[in-house]
């Protein structure tokens, strides 16, 4: 299992180094994201074509996500001694640091990589946009009112990951056999 650190760290490696990476002038990624159709790529470019779908693949996954500690306040908790007290909340103050690191990070690092490739891949009708709107909806849900914040300038894309947002949501109630929705959004609360 990951720390929230390493967690942390493969999130922006994978941002910077390889969807960065999309968004240079040359470059077999690059050239994959330029281009309009995937017909008869070339070894390179079929390479880059699917170190970009996993890297999409891997940043939506839920155990890339940094989750917080939470306190115990059960009796159980209340009978433990005070440096194991101490410890947990230690741990839970350690964890909502990071949980704010994360939305930091991909509010201000990650998500204008993904709006600048998002522009991108429309323009070459790639179909790496519907990997890269599912994370897009990932962090949506998961940080609404930051997301919210930083599209306030463009609109449309907001519109785009809220109607998708609620696709998603619709298409996991009608597939749950409970019909509850799974999402959890970390920054309501907060």
């Amino acid at each position: 299992k990951m720390s929230s650190e390493e967690k942390i760290g493969i999130t922006a490696r994978l941002a910077n180094d390889v969807l960065g990476a999309a968004l240079e002038t040359d470059g077999d990624l690059a050239r994959v994201c330029r281009k309009s159709s995937v017909v008869a790529p070339l070894r390179n470019e079929e390479n880059a074509y699917n170190v970009l779908c996993d890297a999409l693949f891997i940043l939506t996954s839920p155990a890339l996500q940094v989750a917080r500690v939470p306190i115990r306040d059960d009796a159980v908790g209340l009978e433990e001694t005070g440096a194991a007290s101490k410890a947990q909340h230690v741990a839970a103050a350690k964890g909502k640091l990071l949980s704010k690191i994360s939305r930091k990070q991909l509010v201000e690092m990650v998500l204008p990589i993904l709006c600048n490739l998002k522009t991108t891949l429309e323009e070459s009708c790639s179909p790496l946009l519907k990997d890269l709107m599912q994370y897009l909806v990932v962090i949506y849900c998961a940080y609404k009112v930051e997301v919210k914040e930083v599209l306030a300038n463009d609109p449309t894309l907001l519109q785009e990951i809220e109607y998708d947002a609620r696709q998603f949501k619709k298409n996991q109630r009608l597939n749950s056999p409970t019909g509850a929705v799974v999402v959890v959004s970390e920054s309501e609360g907060e």
